[in-house]
């Protein structure tokens, strides 16, 4: 992603979805909407100057491409800066710095598909995008979902996704899971886990040998044994798609261990935009990110937790350490990629190239 790719949108609508979760509309003018064409699953970087600090939120795309309209979903964290002045101070006609769509949670979406969603909390926002887009526009598709919650009331888009029940009765099956309220069906009380997948799976009820494509959202723990049950019955024969959302319901990864590194001046050149720019690090134990900010050098980021791929770089010269990954593939590891928000530097000089990601 470019520095560049980004402009001032205004708030259109705010829409409430539950007591803690709410839906931005932005109004897109007629000579921006080629720039912010998306792919359902994508999401977008918002970007605010809050307390005297540009402070930089990724949240999906909750709209679909036919509905013409460019909408996210965001819900409220506790201690969440950005979520936390959407709710008190964000109205109608606010102008918010957009960077224009991106990611990578998608498929080349095509007719007669059987597609299996599994989504926790605000996990769904990415996902009704996406089977709202193939509901409408793929012929023969066939989707299933599988949504937990802890109450009714707090589901975000239950009445959108009901509607599209209503609408595509013999396409969708919707399976709701609540963790709070007491469910008529047992089956359906509780967490989503992966012994409820796998007896899914036993009843025929998701039948892998038909599946074309799995797509997981929610808490990483969630996520990561979804990835575990559908990898052992589906393999890699299918894209297995997968995305974290950090909620308040769960805790956030654990930070491994920091590594020692020796007090040293450390160059770190940057290509962005065709232009090469300097930063100079004291101590290798800061990232290209945190470093960057605070020389007033701007770069490609957003969650800084190693999961959007926002800031995904080359390194040409030297080598880094990369404290976490979410979102690189092994192959983009092979061939240099690295994070720059998790990315600190091993050796005295290091050149990254943000042209080329």
């Amino acid at each position: 992603m470019s520095t560049k790719d980004s402009n001032y949108l205004t708030v259109q609508n705010l829409r409430y979805l539950t007591n803690d979760a709410m839906e931005v509309t932005f109004k897109v003018p007629e000579n921006l909407k080629n720039e912010y064409k998306f792919i359902p699953g994508q999401y977008l970087t918002l970007e605010k100057k809050l307390f005297d600090i540009h402070e930089r939120r990724t949240y999906s795309i909750s709209s679909d491409p036919i509905s013409s309209s460019l909408s996210i979903g965001i819900k409220r964290i506790p201690n969440g800066k950005f979520s936390n002045y959407a709710f008190e101070n964000l109205k109608e006609g606010d102008e918010l710095r957009v960077f224009t769509p991106d990611g990578r949670f998608f498929i080349d979406y095509k007719d007669n598909q059987n597609l299996v969603f599994v989504a926790c909390g605000s996990g769904i926002t990415p996902i009704i995008s996406i089977i709202s887009y193939v509901l409408r526009t793929k012929k023969n598709s066939k989707i299933s979902l599988y949504y937990g919650n802890k109450t009714i009331a707090s589901t975000m888009y239950i009445q959108r996704l009901n509607s599209l029940k209503n609408s595509y009765m013999e396409n969708l099956s919707l399976n709701y899971f609540f963790s709070v309220e007491t469910q008529d069906i047992t089956f359906n009380q509780g967490r989503i886990t992966n012994g409820k997948i796998e007896d899914l799976i036993s009843r025929n009820q998701i039948v892998p040998e038909k599946v074309d494509g799995v797509f997981l959202c929610g808490p990483q723990h969630m996520v990561f044994q979804m990835e575990k049950i559908f990898n052992k019955h589906i393999g890699k024969s299918k894209p297995i798609m997968s995305e974290l959302f950090f909620s308040d319901e769960i805790e956030r990864p654990k930070e491994k261990k920091k590594q020692r590194f020796r007090k040293s001046k450390t160059i770190i050149k940057i290509k962005i935009d065709g232009v090469e720019k300097r930063i100079n690090l004291k101590n290798k134990e800061d990232n290209i990110i945190d470093a960057a900010l605070r020389q007033n050098i701007e770069l490609p980021f957003s969650c800084k937790g190693g999961m959007c791929c926002t800031c995904r770089c080359l390194v040409l010269e030297g080598a880094v350490v990369l404290e976490k990954n979410y979102s690189l593939e092994r192959w983009e590891q092979e061939r240099g990629y690295t994070l720059a928000c998790q990315a600190k530097p091993k050796t005295d000089f290091v050149f990254l190239d943000f042209d080329r990601s």
